[in-house]
This record gives structure tokens, sequence and C-alpha cells, in this order.
């Protein structure tokens, strides 16, 4: 892997602070082939770093890079940003 992946380097992104772009990096590659059941405590445990780490992202943010993702992504990687998506929602 690029020491900065294709999707960070996208316009729509460029506004949004390197570290957290690497923050999601790591949660979303790192996590990409578990259920949605699975998922659960990987975000539960994201929230709680994301907290400690004082990392929070705007609506707009969030849509910038969930577009710059879709750019780069297979079929199943948007599945599962689909999945996080909705479960964000839920809470």
């Amino acid at each position: 892997m690029n020491s900065k992946s294709e999707w960070m380097n996208e316009p729509c992104v460029a506004h949004i602070e390197e570290y957290k772009l690497e923050f999601l990096q790591t949660l979303v590659f790192e996590n990409r082939n578990k259920s949605q059941k699975e998922m659960l405590p990987v975000l539960m445990n994201v929230v709680k770093l994301s907290k400690e780490k004082n990392i929070s992202f705007s609506e707009e943010e969030m849509q910038a890079i969930i577009t710059a993702l879709r750019k780069h992504s297979t079929p199943e990687e948007i599945k599962m940003m689909e999945k996080i998506m909705s479960m964000k929602k839920k809470h």
C-alpha cells in the first residue's frame, strides 16, 4: 500500500486534515471482511478511540470521504461502507 492511498488524493477530501484520513484508512481497510455483527464492536472501539484522540468529522467531511472512497472501492467495500453508514444512522 502506498504511504497515501489513492482515495486520500481526491480533490473532494483535500480540505480534511490528513490525520483524520489516516484514521479512516485504518478503520475501513483493516475491517473490510467483517460481518455487520462483527463490525459493531469495531465501531464502538472506533468511537472510543476517536474521542480519546479528539477526532471528529462534520457531516460535510463524511460525505466528501464517502464520495472519494466510492471511486476507489470494490463493490464489496462499498457494501461495507453502506453497512457502516446505516449503523451510524441508527445510533
